[in-house]
């Protein structure tokens, strides 16, 4: 199943189906696509992160590091 990862700062409002986000055109018959799992990272603590296995989980807590320092800190982390 396709995935989503969203890592803004708002609260996350999406759209679970593909074609519910894409502009309809006249004349142009719509396809059906099957749902995709939106995963709001901020919903999850660093430890959380921290504890799974995986490259995309560090890159998704670099990814949320607000500064120089907080980057550094997170790098010798993972």
């Amino acid at each position: 199943m396709p995935a989503e990862l969203y890592t803004g700062k708002g609260k996350w409002k999406v759209k679970e189906r593909i074609e519910e986000t894409e502009e309809k055109i006249e004349g142009i018959k719509e396809e059906s696509f099957s749902k995709y799992k939106a995963v709001d990272i901020n919903k999850y603590e660093e430890k959380e992160i921290l504890e799974k296995e995986g490259s995309l989980y560090k890159i998704i807590l670099l990814d949320r590091a607000k500064n120089k320092e907080k980057t550094e800190e997170v790098y010798k982390k993972v």
